[in-house]
């Protein structure tokens, strides 16, 4: 995933190229750059990488552009995008309404199913955090467990 940022620096700023992808070449293998926020472009070159890869002909970089609209840690100011930046991805792609419009227009199901889907999730989300708030709340003695193989 090209999410655009080296922690705060702009990946531009942060390699020579502009195509990440290429670098693959000095490892001897192809590297191709994907609209990571393109689900059916995502599954296209996974399913082309993978094939590659059980013939025997090695891997595949696959660089899927996408974009950090999030900072890089809690509390990250971030001061390295501007309000502007931040909006035009935004408002440029989002892959869920995108994936939705798709799956509507080629008839794999209907707005209603997709909508009843949704209300299916938020009810089974809404069980799952009632649940957890009625709990116990969990040990910090147990924190670190799992945080290894083997634990």
């Amino acid at each position: 995933e090209n999410n655009q940022y080296a922690e705060s620096l702009p990946v531009k700023r942060a390699f020579a190229v502009d195509d990440i992808a290429v670098r693959a070449a000095g490892y001897g293998m192809p590297g191709l750059r994907i609209d990571g926020r393109d689900v059916r472009a995502v599954y296209d070159a996974a399913r082309e990488a993978i094939a590659r890869a059980r013939a025997g002909n090695g891997p595949t970089l696959l660089v899927a552009d996408s974009y950090r609209h999030e900072g890089h840690y809690y509390g990250d100011p971030r001061k390295y995008q501007s309000k502007d930046e931040i909006e035009g991805w935004r408002k440029r792609f989002d892959p869920l309404t995108d994936a939705r419009a798709w799956i509507v227009d080629e008839g794999i199901a209907s707005a209603a199913d997709l909508d009843a889907i949704d209300r299916e999730v938020a009810e089974e989300i809404d069980r799952a955090v009632a649940w957890a708030d009625a709990g116990p709340l969990a040990s910090p003695i147990a924190l670190p467990g799992d945080v290894y193989a083997g634990d």
